[in-house]
């Protein structure tokens, strides 16, 4: 992962810079402190894939300036998820397909494959998560359901067997 006591402080533009402080902590788990302010979000992509060893296939349209800032030291198993809603929050999303891990707009995410469920799941990855219905007919909850979800965000209803399709985040 990243060496004990590492320190890097870059600056991509005037305003931006990002810090990066690496330790261990007292249960020798792997530590690491942010500070991303105004950074390129290229440079936050390329940093998770070196702690990760994750490899990304970035679409050109994700660009854009990313501010993260831990007050202190995180796991650096946690990365991952932190990452997940810095992508959420500046409308990118990661979508895994075979080895490795697609970024991309958010509101192109329905026309991709992502994982499918049945049942809740937390967390700012992106789902199709299946539901059916047993009280109530989809194409009445559909008018309700569907302002309370974001833009991006797709459900699609299915008469026959009663189901809701939802793609979007997780947490939603």
């Amino acid at each position: 992962l990243l060496a004990q006591q590492t320190s890097v402080d870059k600056g991509s533009q005037e305003d931006a810079s990002f810090q990066v402080r690496a330790d261990a902590a007292e249960n020798g788990e792997d530590v690491i402190t942010l500070n991303f302010q105004g950074a390129d979000i290229n440079a936050l992509i390329s940093l998770v894939s070196q702690v990760t060893e994750k490899s990304f296939i970035v679409d050109p349209r994700v660009k854009g300036k990313v501010t993260l800032v831990s007050g202190s030291g995180l796991p650096a198993d946690k990365l991952y998820e932190i990452f997940l809603s810095v992508l959420e929050v500046s409308n990118f999303a990661a979508v895994p397909s075979g080895s490795v891990i697609k970024i991309l707009p958010k509101n192109l995410i329905k026309q991709h494959p992502t994982p499918t469920t049945d049942v809740p799941v937390d967390g700012d990855q992106q789902i199709t998560h299946i539901v059916t219905l047993e009280h109530a007919a989809v194409n009445e909850l559909l008018p309700i359901l569907r302002p309370l979800l974001p833009p991006t965000d797709h459900i699609a209803p299915h008469a026959g067997s009663n189901t809701l399709i939802l793609t979007g985040t997780a947490s939603n």
